[in-house]
């Protein structure tokens, strides 16, 4: 059904079950369903995964396919987390984090075949930890591009015809 009213596009549509991902591939006039084998099993959250995150999985597990599944994280915890305390506060506590994550990630020695074990995330499915890695670091960058757009919108007017030169002030 949800083919043919076109609410997915493609072939493949994918499904976070609590059994683990669910797989519906078009072939042809068929629909062929990969379903999982056998319900995640719940496993402890190591203390190293609590560091790498910078806080704690409601609930962690161990898929069909030896790959693990982190629960849904709450982007917006923070917001509670973070009331009544000052910007400054806020930068020592990212900084701290920062620096002991990278400390523990360094630590580890990531060979490449470590780098490519995979777990499940709940609205993509399976995942690399290179990928993971890369997400972090660029959504790092992201904050940054935030930043640089933000501070250089304050010259728009100042720097007078170079504006047509600097992309950022626009983004």
């Amino acid at each position: 059904m949800l083919f043919a009213e076109g609410r997915v596009t493609g072939d493949v549509a994918r499904f976070q079950t609590l059994s683990g991902g669910l797989t519906a591939t078009r072939d042809g006039d068929r629909i062929v369903l990969d379903f999982p084998a056998r319900p995640p099993e719940p496993v402890d959250i190591d203390a190293a995964v609590v560091d790498a995150l910078g806080a704690r999985p409601a609930e962690l597990h161990r898929s069909n396919e030896g790959a693990e599944t982190w629960s849904p994280f709450d982007r917006f915890a923070q917001f509670e987390e973070s009331k009544g305390k000052s910007v400054t506060q806020l930068l020592e506590e990212l900084a701290a984090l920062r620096k002991r994550n990278l400390a523990t990630l360094a630590g580890w020695e990531l060979s490449p075949g470590q780098l490519e074990l995979t777990g499940s995330h709940p609205d993509f499915g399976k995942v690399t930890l290179a990928q993971l890695l890369a997400t972090w670091a660029a959504h790092d960058l992201s904050h940054c591009r935030q930043i640089a757009r933000v501070t250089a919108r304050q010259y728009a007017v100042a720097v007078g015809p170079w504006r047509d030169y600097m992309p950022v002030m626009d983004d």
